[in-house]
C-alpha cells in the first residue's frame, strides 16, 4: 500500500521540526507499513517562493498592478494603501535579486562555520523580503516564512473553500502546481495524509487537498493535527462541501486511527494485512464510505449526505515507538542548531484552570511515560540523529516526572539539554531546579497568567504569588531560564489588576527571561463555557459568519473587551521595550578581548558540552592526574569532568567562577565584566585570564566545537556550533 504523509505550510515553529509525521510514520512502520513516504511540503514551497524566476514573476505582477492602479480614477483609502504597499515592495526588488542566491545558499544548506550570526540574520532578512514580494503580488495576502494572513477566515468553512480556488490571492496554488504536484504525480498513492498543527496551515492544507483531488482522484485524502482537531471537534454541524476535497478528518491522537484507516483501505482491496503488496502496490480506487465507518476518531461524509463523527480513540504513550525524523529534510529555519520535539505525557494532571480546554477537548486523563521509557526514546533519538537538544511538547509536565527523569539522565550519563512547559508548583524548589539544570534542563515555560491573587483564584490556578516568586527565584539561582505566559482581560478583571500584573513582571525582570502577553479568549469545552453565569458572562455567541468558531463572544460587566485588548497591545509593546532596551538587555560596549583567534569576539557565548560537570574531589581519592590548578584547599581539588570523553581539568577560583557564568546566554564580554566586578579588578586586567580559560577548554573539547554565537535581542537566537 502506498502512503504519503506530509507537513503543509505555514508553520510558526522556527526552532524544530514538527512531531506529528515522524510519530505517525514510526507507528505505521512498527505495524508493518515501512515504506511510508514523508515530505515537508513547506520546504518545497520555501524553495519555490525564493527562486529567482518566482521573484521575477512576482515583481512583474506587482509593477503591472501598481501601474493599473495609477491609471485608476480616484483613490479611496483602501486602494491608496494597496498602491503604497506595491510601491514600497517593488522598491526592494533590486536588493532581493542581488542577494538572493547567497541567501538561499545559507538558508538551504547544512550549517557551516562561516554561517555565523550576522550571515544568518542577513539571509533571513533577504528571504523575508522575497516572501513579502510574493504576498504583495497576491494582495491583500500577507505571507512570511512563518505566518500567513489572508482575507479569508479559517473559521468560516465557505471561506476555506473559496480560498482554495482564488489564484489571485492564494500564492500556494501556483507553488503547489510547480513544486509539489509533479513529485506526487509519478506515484499513485492510496492514502495521502496532511498534518495541520496551526491555523495558518488550514487554507494551505485544503488548497493542496483540492489540487490533489484533481490530480489523484483515487487517493484517500485525510487531514489531522492540532488546529484541524480544534476546528472540527465538537457537536456543531460541519459543512459537507468540505468533503469535496477530502475523504477523512482524524481528530486528536492520530496513531491508532490512522492505522485503522490504512488497514480498512487495505482490507477493501482484498489483502488482510501488511504484505509485499503493502510495500509498493496501488489499490486503484477508494472503497465506499460505509466500509470505513468503524475507523475511530474519524469525521467523514456518509452516503446519506451528512457528516458523521466516530468515537475518539486514545493511545497509550508507553506503547508508542520512537518517532523517526530521519527522512524529513531539515527546514531552513532550523539552522544553524536543531532541537527535536518529543512528548512524554498527554493531557493535564491539574485539570482545574477555568479558562483552559486542554483537559476537556484534547484528552480526559493524564497519560505519562515512566522516566526510564522516556529516556530510552531520547537516547535512541540521539543515536539516530546526533541531536542533543530536545523540546518536550507536552501541554504540561509534572515536576515528579522531571525529578525522576533528571535522576535517570545523571545516572546514565546522557549528555542532553531540554526545555518544557510546567506549572508553578512548590515542588520546584532550589534543590529540584539545581538537579534539573545538572541533568540538562535549560528552559522552563510557565503559565503565570496574572500578577494578582484574586484573578489567579478566579482562574482556579491553584497557586499563589508567593509560590510563583519562590519558583522564579529557584530557577534563576539554578541557571534555568524562564518564560511566562500572561493572559489579561478575563471577565471581572479590572484595569488596576492588569496593571498589577505588569508591575509583577517588572519587579521580577531579572528572574523572567521572556514573556508573552495574550488577551483572554472564551473557548468551547472550558469550565467557563460550561457555566458562564458563575463567571459573570451572558449572551454567549459565536462571531458573525463563523461556523467553525474557536473564540466566542460574550457580555460581561467591567472593562469592555475592546478596552482590555487595547491595554494588552499597548502594555506588551511598552513592556518589551522596558525589558529589552531600557533595562539594558541590549549589549553595551565591552572592553576589547585579546584577538588570538579572530573568530572569537566579545559576542561569543561560551557553551559547555552537556556532559561537563563541576565537581569537588578529595586529592587522596583521585585515581588519575588532574591537569591544571585546583583550589587552594590542600585536601580537595575542584575540577571540570567531561563524562563523555573522560577528561578532567582542575580549576582555580577564577575558573570556577567563570564556569558558573557560562550558561549559554552570557557573552564573553558579559563574563569579563562580571568576573572583574566579583574579584574587584579592572576588566582589562581579567580579560586575558577569561580568554585563556575559554580557549584552553575549547582546545580540550570541553566546549562545543566552534564558538556559540547569539544575538542578544528578544525572541531571536541564532546559535551556531561546529559540525
Amino acid at each position: 500500500m502506498r502512503i504519503l504523509l506530509g507537513v503543509v505550510p505555514q508553520s510558526d515553529v522556527a526552532s524544530h521540526p514538527l512531531l506529528a509525521i515522524p510519530a505517525l510514520s514510526a507507528y505505521l512502520a512498527r505495524s508493518g507499513y515501512e515504506s511510508v513516504e514523508r515530505r515537508d511540503f513547506a520546504v518545497d514551497v520555501d524553495e519555490w517562493f525564493t527562486r529567482r524566476e518566482t521573484v521575477d514573476w512576482a515583481y512583474e505582477r506587482v509593477l503591472a498592478t501598481r501601474d493599473r492602479l495609477k491609471r485608476s480614477a480616484g483613490f479611496e483609502e483602501e486602494r491608496a494603501e494597496w498602491y503604497t504597499r506595491l510601491e514600497l515592495t517593488a522598491a526592494t526588488y533590486p536588493a532581493i535579486v542581488q542577494a538572493l542566491e547567497r541567501a538561499r545558499d545559507i538558508w538551504f544548506h547544512e550549517p557551516k562555520l562561516e554561517h555565523i550570526q550576522e550571515n544568518v540574520r542577513w539571509a533571513n532578512k533577504v528571504i523575508l523580503l522575497a516572501y513579502r514580494l510574493i504576498g504583495a503580488a497576491h494582495h491583500p495576502t500577507k505571507v512570511e516564512p512563518k505566518t500567513l494572513g489572508m482575507k479569508y477566515d479559517v473559521h468560516v468553512s465557505q471561506d476555506i473553500l473559496d480560498a482554495t480556488e482564488d489564484a489571485e490571492t492564494n500564492p500556494y496554488i501556483e507553488a503547489y502546481r510547480h513544486a509539489v504536484l509533479p513529485q506526487i504525480a509519478a506515484n499513485e498513492f492510496d492514502l495521502i495524509g496532511m498534518s495541520g498543527m496551526f491555523f495558518d496551515q488550514i487554507i494551505p492544507a485544503f488548497t493542496l487537498a483540492r489540487l490533489l483531488r484533481e490530480h489523484s482522484p483515487r487517493s484517500h485524502i485525510v487531514l489531522g493535527g492540532g488546529a484541524v482537531s480544534m476546528l472540527f471537534k465538537g457537536t456543531r454541524p460541519i459543512n459537507p462541501d468540505l468533503f469535496r476535497t477530502i475523504d477523512s478528518i482524524l481528530l486528536l491522537e492520530g496513531e491508532e486511527p490512522l492505522l485503522q484507516l490504512v488497514r480498512a483501505l487495505e482490507r477493501d482491496a482484498g489483502t488482510p494485512g501488511p504484505s509485499p503488496r503493502a510495500a509498493g502496490s496501488n489499490l486503484l480506487g477508494a472503497p465506499p464510505a460505509d466500509r470505513l465507518e468503524g475507523v475511530a476518531s474519524r469525521i467523514y461524509l456518509g452516503r446519506d449526505g451528512t457528516v458523521h463523527r466516530n468515537p475518539i480513540a486514545e493511545s497509550n504513550l508507553r506503547d508508542l515507538p520512537t518517532p523517526d525524523f530521519g527522512i524529513l529534510r531539515p527546514k531552513p529555519h532550523y539552522q544553524p542548531a536543531t532541537r527535536l520535539p518529543f512528548e512524554v505525557s498527554r493531557g493535564c494532571y491539574f485539570k482545574r484552570c477555568t479558562f483552559c480546554n486542554c483537559y476537556k477537548s484534547l484528552r480526559d486523563d493524564y497519560d505519562v511515560m515512566s522516566a526510564d521509557v522516556a529516556l530510552d526514546h531520547v537516547e535512541e533519538l540521539v543515536r539516530r540523529h546526533g541531536v542533543r537538544h530536545f523540546m518536550f511538547t507536552d501541554d504540561v509536565v509534572a515536576p515528579s516526572f522531571l525529578k525522576a527523569f533528571a535522576r535517570r539522565v545523571l545516572e546514565r550519563g546522557v549528555a542532553i539539554t531540554w526545555e518544557n512547559n510546567a506549572r508553578f508548583e512548590k515542588m520546584f524548589d532550589f534543590e529540584l531546579c539545581s538537579l534539573l539544570y545538572l541533568a540538562g534542563c535549560r528552559y522552563l515555560k510557565f503559565g503565570l497568567e496574572s500578577g494578582n491573587q484574586r484573578v489567579l483564584d478566579f482562574m482556579d490556578k491553584g497557586t499563589t504569588l508567593q509560590t510563583i516568586e519562590q519558583v522564579l527565584d529557584a530557577c534563576h539561582r539554578s541557571g534555568i531560564r524562564v518564560h511566562t505566559y500572561v493572559m489579561m482581560g478575563i471577565p471581572t478583571e479590572t484595569l488596576e489588576e492588569m496593571e498589577e500584573t505588569i508591575e509583577f513582571l517588572k519587579r521580577n525582570w531579572e528572574r523572567i527571561d521572556s514573556f508573552y502577553l495574550a488577551h483572554f479568549q472564551l473557548q468551547d469545552h472550558t469550565p467557563m463555557m460550561g457555566n458562564p453565569a458563575a463567571f459573570h458572562m451572558t449572551n454567549i455567541r459565536p462571531p458573525a459568519r463563523q461556523d467553525l468558531p474557536l473564540e466566542f463572544e460574550y457580555d460581561a460587566a467591567g472593562m469592555s473587551r475592546v478596552e482590555s485588548r487595547q491595554f494588552v497591545v499597548t502594555a506588551s509593546t511598552e513592556l518589551q521595550r522596558w525589558y529589552y532596551e531600557d533595562r539594558g538587555f541590549r549589549p553595551a560596549s565591552r572592553p576589547t578581548l585579546p584577538r588570538r583567534d579572530p573568530t572569537i569576539t566579545n559576542e561569543v557565548v561560551p557553551t559547555f558540552c552537556p556532559s561537563i560537570r563541576m565537581t569537588t574531589l578529595r586529592r587522596d581519592l583521585v585515581q588519575r592526574p588532574v591537569a591544571g590548578s585546583g583550589t587552594s584547599n590542600g585536601s580537595e581539588v575542584r575540577a571540570l569532568f567531561n563524562a563523555e570523553r573522560h577528561i578532567m581539568k582542575g580549576v582555580n577560583e577564577v575558573g570556577a567562577f567563570v564556569f558558573e557564568l557560562c550558561d549559554g546566554v552570557k557573552t564573553l564580554g558579559d563574563i569579563v565584566e562580571m568576573t572583574a566586578e566579583h574579584f574587584e579588578v579592572s576588566a582589562s586586567d581579567i580579560a586575558d585570564d577569561v580568554y585563556d580559560f575559554y580557549e584552553e577548554l575549547l582546545g580540550m573539547g570541553h566546549m562545543f566545537e566552534g564558538p556559540y554565537l547569539k544575538k542578544s535581542t528578544v525572541g531571536e537566537h541564532f546559535v551556531l556550533s561546529g559540525a
